[in-house]
């Protein structure tokens, strides 16, 4: 038993090293994650609470819980979007923890640790990132018939990200008696912000509903997504994708080079694995048909339907990976653990996001060599990276702009609003060559962004 604990501690420290390393160099920061660290310096910075959170794709704004959250982890690292790297390094090693508990191996775990895909799912912060907690809570939960921890863990997984509706499904089809209990706590803790910020605004929020229900049909079925399920999956495998910024991207041409590079006879295995699962493992079938089910309705609604929607099945799919796994041969088994651990660790060896963090750190400080103490303004060119982050970045390092590509999503945000009067110079950045007959002052290349000061 002693053995097997050290096998443990030794796969969390794994599993650490590997959502820590180069954490801030390969950390992902833009528009969504830009708009929660605006939300937490605006709290603790300039003392504005909020009553709703981000807004669903369902056109109605969520409870606050995961922004308040968000901000309170932010705030010891004085709202530097790495501290969330930091956390969600930690955050993971509970899910990992509770993947051991729950599947009594150590195959699954060490299998979730190492595989790429989760890594790079475990390194991003952002309201998805506690799918794959809050998937095993409420395995957890239905396992021990915890009810109050169960709406516990439902409420703040619906909070965080409507895609987990999915996990209210899977409920309502295994116990919903235990549902039921205490299900009007979770009403409650959902429904109250909301309420509170509707009878300040007009009910704002809540004509959402209509401008929903307004748009059914005006969008073509999206029937991909029937295919989405064995596809995510089979990345858990393998996956060839070692650029994190086109892994996190909602960019379609990047969306869609996901899926279409996995290889058939994975696909295949991974087809063949969910019928097996289905078969023998009644949770696991709900689950799956719970997501067969949310994948359908969106897809059918015509939604965009992305992969990172489904990181709340990835520790399941370590358990039934390894639940395969350990009714092989025992040196068959051992080797493709081997071979597992081989592949996705020389893959991990291969990762690189020319958008990081630390990319745009150096950029800010490079570009406030020349934009001390004059009137700026920021711009971006890029098809799919315009929204980089830069603006709430260059408010941390005390220079911000006086006008941004930024100003018609988050200027609602700013300690001042953006001046109408002329600038003195424009950093622009761009992936693209530069066009214009403007004064470039200086340039300067930072991963794959290209930094211009120009003056008018």
């Amino acid at each position: 038993m002693k053995t097997k604990y050290w096998w443990l501690i030794g796969i969390l420290g794994l599993a650490l090293f590997l959502r820590w390393w180069h954490l801030e160099d390969w950390f992902h920061f833009t528009m969504d994650e830009e708009l929660i660290a605006w939300r937490a310096w605006g709290l603790f910075e300039l003392r504005r609470p909020f009553l709703i959170g981000g807004i669903s794709p369902l056109q109605i704004h969520l409870p606050p819980y995961f922004y308040y959250w968000s901000s309170l982890l932010l705030w010891p690292f004085k709202f530097d979007p790495v501290g969330w790297g930091f956390w969600a390094g930690l955050f993971s090693l509970i899910t990992i923890w509770l993947l051991y508990k729950l599947s009594r191996n150590l195959i699954a775990p060490l299998l979730y640790s190492v595989s790429l895909t989760t890594v790079m799912f475990d390194r991003h912060y952002w309201p998805l990132f506690f799918n794959p907690l809050f998937t095993l809570l409420t395995f957890w939960s239905l396992k021990k018939k915890q009810s109050f921890v169960l709406i516990l863990t439902l409420t703040a997984a619906v909070t965080a990200d409507p895609s987990n509706l999915v996990l209210v499904i899977f409920v309502l089809l295994s116990n919903f008696r235990l549902f039921l209990k205490k299900a009007w706590i979770g009403a409650v803790i959902f429904l109250v912000p909301l309420l509170l910020f509707d009878l300040r605004h007009q009910w704002q929020n809540l004509s959402g509903v209509s401008r929903l229900f307004g748009q059914l049909g005006a969008n073509e079925p999206n029937w991909g997504g029937l295919l989405l399920l064995p596809q995510s999956l089979a990345r858990f495998w393998y996956t060839a994708q070692t650029n994190l910024i086109e892994v996190y991207s909602y960019c379609i041409p990047f969306a869609q080079a996901r899926l279409s590079g996995i290889n058939i006879w994975l696909l295949l295995a991974a087809v063949i694995t969910i019928i097996l699962a289905v078969w023998r493992q009644r949770e696991i079938k709900l689950l799956l048909l719970s997501y067969f089910v949310g994948l359908s309705v969106f897809g059918l609604l015509g939604f965009s339907l992305f992969d990172h929607y489904l990181t709340g099945l990835m520790p399941v799919w370590a358990m039934v990976t390894a639940a395969v796994i350990k009714h092989l041969p025992k040196k068959l088994a051992w080797l493709l653990v081997g071979v597992f651990v081989a592949v996705n660790l020389f893959e991990f060896s291969r990762v690189d996001n020319p958008y990081g963090l630390e990319h745009k750190k150096d950029l800010i400080k490079w570009a406030n060599l020349y934009l001390i103490g004059s009137d700026w303004e920021l711009q971006s060119e890029s098809k799919c990276h315009r929204e980089n982050g830069l603006r709430y970045l260059f408010e941390l390092s005390g220079n911000p702009p006086v006008q941004s590509f930024m100003d018609p999503n988050f200027s609602w945000l700013y300690p001042t609003m953006p001046s109408d009067e002329p600038v003195d110079k424009t950093l622009l950045t761009s992936d693209r060559p530069l066009v214009g007959n403007e004064e470039v002052v200086a340039r300067e290349s930072f991963g794959a962004m290209g930094a211009y000061i120009l003056r008018p």
